[in-house]
This record gives C-alpha cells, sequence and structure tokens, in this order.
C-alpha cells in the first residue's frame, strides 16, 4: 500500500477488492492502510463472485466482494469516543438504508459499513477515552457491528430473544445459513454465541447440520405452553397469539391478550408490524399476523365489553 501511497495524487483514489467478513481481517487491512497514508472513505459490495469459488469452501468469506475506496489520509488531531461513536451510529444508520434498499443481506450488509465507519474514525491521529487510553480498531469495527444492528432493529427495542428474531428475519427472511457464520454476525444482548444457543435452545431457529434457519409458527406450535410463561419474550407471546387465530379460538385469543396486558402493548404490536414487512409474501406467519393487525382494536373492543360484563363485587 505504501507503493499505490506514492502514486497517488492528493485527491486521487485507490481501490481494493477485498472478500472477508472476520474483524482480524478488517483490522490488518484497515492498519496496513493507516501506516501507508491512506484511509477508506467508501465501501461498495459487487456480486462477482463464482459459487464453488475455492474462497467460498471458507466460512469467513462474503458472498459479495467488497470494492474498498481509499484516499491519502488527511488525519487531524485526537478525538473523543463519545464524539466518534455518534459520527459512526449517524453514517452507518444512513449506511444499512442505502445498503438495504440495493438488496444486500447478511454479513454483506454489515460488512458494507466498514467503510463508510472507517472514513470516520481515519479523520483522526487517534481516538481516545475520557482516561486517554487509545481506541483501537477493533474495538471501533465491534462497535460498526453493534451500530448496524441497532440501525436493523429500528424502533423496535424488545427483549433479547425478539429483537434476535426480528434482526435475523430481515437480513435472511426464511433461508437457510450456515449457523457458523450466524454466531459471527448476530451480537445482541452480549455474547453472540450466547445469544445464538439460547435462542436455538428456545426453538427460535431449526438447525439442520450445519445450516440453521428462523422457526416458523409451523415449527413452534409443538410448543404446547409457548407464551404462557410469565415474562416470556414477545416473539413467544406473538406466535401464541398467531396459534390461537389460526385455531380459530377467538374467545381464547381475547382473554389471552386480556390477561397478559398485551392489548395495548406497544412494543408487541410493533414487533407484529415489523415482522409483517420483512417476512415473505404469502407466508403463513405473514397472513396470522396481517389478520392481529387488521383486526386489533376489534380485540381491544371485545376484550374491554367482556371485562364490563363482569359482575362486581356486590352484586
Amino acid at each position: 500500500f505504501a507503493e499505490a501511497k506514492r502514486l497517488c495524487k492528493p485527491d486521487g483514489i485507490h481501490a481494493v477488492m477485498f472478500a472477508h467478513q472476520s474483524t482480524e481481517a478488517w483490522t490488518a487491512l484497515i492498519n496496513a492502510l493507516f501506516e501507508a497514508g491512506l484511509t477508506v472513505t467508501a465501501t461498495y459490495p459487487i456480486d462477482t463472485e463464482r459459487g464453488n469459488r475455492m474462497v467460498a469452501l471458507d466460512a469467513s468469506a462474503l458472498e459479495s466482494s467488497i470494492t474498498v475506496i481509499c484516499r491519502p489520509r488527511e488525519a487531524g488531531a485526537a478525538a473523543s469516543f463519545r464524539q466518534v461513536r455518534q459520527e459512526i451510529e449517524r453514517v452507518v444508520a444512513e449506511s444499512v438504508h442505502r445498503f438495504f434498499e440495493y438488496g444486500l443481506r447478511g454479513a454483506d450488509l454489515i460488512v458494507a459499513c466498514y467503510g463508510p465507519a472507517v472514513g470516520v474514525f481515519g479523520r483522526y491521529e487517534r481516538v481516545e477515552r475520557a482516561d486517554g487510553t487509545p481506541v483501537k480498531v477493533p474495538e471501533l469495527l465491534e462497535l460498526v457491528k453493534e451500530a448496524a444492528l441497532r440501525a436493523i432493529a429500528g424502533e423496535f427495542q424488545g427483549d433479547t430473544l425478539s429483537r434476535l428474531y426480528f434482526v435475523w428475519a430481515s437480513l435472511y427472511g426464511v433461508s437457510e445459513q450456515a449457523w457458523d457464520d450466524a454466531r459471527i454476525l448476530v451480537q445482541i444482548g452480549g455474547d453472540s454465541e450466547d445469544a445464538m444457543d439460547v435462542a436455538r435452545r428456545h426453538g427460535l431457529f431449526v438447525v439442520n447440520g450445519a445450516k440453521c434457519r428462523l422457526a416458523l409458527i409451523k415449527d413452534r406450535a409443538e410448543r404446547r405452553h409457548i407464551g404462557e410463561d410469565a415474562g416470556a419474550p414477545l416473539i413467544d407471546q406473538l406466535h401464541r397469539a398467531m396459534l390461537l387465530w389460526k385455531e380459530e379460538r377467538r374467545a381464547d385469543l381475547v382473554r389471552y391478550l386480556s390477561d397478559h396486558d398485551l392489548l395495548d402493548h406497544v412494543p408487541f404490536w410493533k414487533l407484529a408490524q415489523a415482522l409483517f414487512e420483512v417476512l415473505p409474501r404469502g407466508g403463513e406467519d405473514r397472513k396470522l399476523i396481517s389478520a392481529l393487525l387488521s383486526e386489533r382494536e376489534a380485540l381491544r373492543l371485545e376484550a374491554k365489553r367482556k371485562a364490563d360484563e363482569k359482575p362486581g363485587l356486590f352484586q
């Protein structure tokens, strides 16, 4: 990269093709560019890879190649971690929206956000915490992942398992993915491996060998008491409501929603709306959620009427 920097004009650009998702690989690339006097200003995913290419056997490879656009680096003074974090949050949120519109999903979507984010902290000589300790590139890349996943989750900020379910549906829909890739990618509510293992045991994924997919209502119907426990995740409560609707048990549905204070519980209905927008059209799950959303007000009125009909203590 030093030779590329020497040949690059002050207003010129240098392009690097990259197809890796690991933090270690990106850290090595970014540090090498910084040392050569270059910084990343943009990233463009391009689907140029053949499905049977040798690197496709490596779980760390991306579906698309990333064209990394570099320019001569003009690093200014040091910046606070708080300031850089706010800038990264804003840039990543914009990038997620743009790349999602382009059709990117999964690890490609997350890694494509690295470029714009690196452009933020590449403007500074170093990034420091309040106590003066430097923030290294791997920490900043983890910050980008977290910011991207928060941007995907959007306004829905429910419990960990429900957020994981929604983010997965947004990234992959109902298609099968490599289980190891999922562990690398999904980092919500702490350690990704722990989160994914908990979700697996909870029945949110159907695992088939090295592959996994999102568990749909047909898969979770076997859990007879789903959503009945106190403190059950919202996704369990939503699936319970969907099952009651599917079985045409309207009275039980009204009672369930009322007993669990879900009729006016905003996060519950936000999750339903969010999944309706990302699940495949024509699928059973989307149809059931659509029915619940369209009947929301009617269900609330029925519950209120039943409550009004209950005899008082002295009647």
